[in-house]
């Protein structure tokens, strides 16, 4: 609603968000996007701990409330994001053994293998935003898909902890404007082309 602004900056022995004017949080902020609802009246951002990379943990700061510590996250569009209501919240982190799972609204999904993506971020270990999640609300924020790999399997898009078909690649999915309809396009195991409807090729 172009209310608020909030960005990273140098702030006494490290670096804080930035909010209205004024630096908000307690740790050190990471190197990863904030962002804020829809309606503008919540905002999500990251701080870290450590004093190296690899000691360095992560934790969410949501509507002014840390989070707990975890390993790690990628700096990806849509890691962290709000339904379009604003009122529902998620984001995807990673855990010592390079799997990610997603948390939403506060409770953890089940753990993926990480699809380890060579970026600017990872060749220099800066906080270069990397090519966004494949991972979207549905319109009226009561479902929330996402897509994941299988170990040996293929990849999935999953909602609601379970996976649908094992393909071999998936596009982006997309929810009809009633929400109760979710379609992507996907290679099969056997390469033909195919559009997935609520599970079914």
């Amino acid at each position: 609603d172009g209310r608020h602004l909030a960005y990273g900056a140098a702030h006494g022995d490290g670096y804080r968000l930035i909010l209205d004017g004024q630096p908000v949080g307690t740790a050190q902020l990471a190197p990863i996007a904030a962002v804020f609802s829809p309606d503008g009246e919540r905002l999500a951002y990251v701080e870290m701990r450590g004093e190296s990379r690899k000691e360095a943990e992560l934790r969410i700061v949501l509507d002014g409330v840390p989070g707990e510590w975890f390993a790690g996250m990628r700096n990806a569009g849509g890691v962290m994001q709000f339904s379009p209501d604003s009122r529902r919240f998620a984001y995807c982190r990673m855990d010592g053994d390079l799997h990610t799972g997603w948390v939403i609204d506060g409770v953890p999904q089940r753990l993926d293998e990480e699809v380890v993506n060579l970026s600017l971020a990872k060749i220099r270990g800066i906080g270069v935003l990397e090519p966004p999640l494949v991972a979207t609300f549905s319109p009226d924020g009561r479902r929330f898909a996402y897509f994941a790999d299988v170990p040996e399997k293929g990849v999935a898009i999953i909602e609601d902890n379970v996976p649908g078909p094992i393909v071999k690649a998936v596009g982006w999915p997309v929810f009809s404007s009633d929400s109760r309809h979710l379609a992507y396009s996907a290679r099969l195991l056997d390469d033909h082309a195919v559009v997935i409807v609520d599970g079914v090729a």
